[in-house]
């Protein structure tokens, strides 16, 4: 099978965003958190482009193209596909954002731990990678967790207004759980958030209660 896109090397100005781009905009911290990572790699992959108007109109790669701007890079490296529609270049960038496989969070929580994690810290890695210090410290944390459950020795008894709930959970939905908790924090804009709210919030979304807001308050 031989590949009909080509590789070019074009100058910035060249490079328009996507009018039609779904992806939310992204915040200026997010956005600065980019540009670290573009400089620290000295790359900012490949993003794919249509040629439209005697442009490039970028199909996947806007926040790139935000941040390499702000950077002040003239040239950029992109993938062309050429003439192609409006119609096929939405599904292309459907295709390439979309995340086709699940992270196996335990190998990476492990590979966090043993090897990254010995030659930086969680704060040094939040710096320039797309998650927080708290996960990234949760995930390397995961791998010490004692998956076989042993009952908890604690007999302490719940603050006024409260019950303990103590739950034994599979691997599996251990990786559930996180999974949620982060979509949480990012839609409550506060990655320390508690895993008491994150749990109202699953149960409220469960079922159809108007607390979503209450939540995120």
């Amino acid at each position: 099978m031989k590949l009909e896109t080509k590789t070019i090397r074009v100058p910035i100005e060249q490079l328009v965003p996507a009018a039609w781009n779904y992806k939310s905009e992204g915040t200026p911290e997010q956005i600065e958190k980019l540009k670290k990572s573009i400089a620290r790699d000295k790359s900012a992959g490949v993003p794919a482009v249509r040629e439209v108007s005697g442009k490039y109109e970028v199909i996947d790669g806007n926040h790139r193209l935000t941040a390499l701007r702000e950077m002040g890079v003239s040239e950029v490296v992109v993938e062309d596909f050429g003439k192609l529609s409006k119609a096929d270049a939405i599904l292309v960038a459907r295709r390439r954002n979309h995340a086709w496989f699940t992270d196996d969070m335990l190998k990476l929580g492990e590979l966090l731990k043993t090897e990254v994690l010995t030659n930086y810290s969680p704060g040094e890695l939040a710096e320039f990678m797309p998650d927080t210090e708290r996960e990234i410290a949760e995930l390397a944390a995961l791998s010490s967790y004692n998956w076989k459950g042993k009952e908890g020795s604690g007999n302490g008894s719940p603050r006024e207004g409260y019950e303990i709930l103590r739950l034994e959970l599979p691997e599996s939905l251990m990786r559930l759980w996180l999974e949620w908790k982060q979509r949480v924090a990012q839609e409550a804009g506060d990655p320390d958030v508690s895993d008491v709210k994150v749990l109202e919030y699953a149960l409220a979304e469960a079922l159809a209660l108007p607390l979503r807001q209450k939540v995120i308050a």
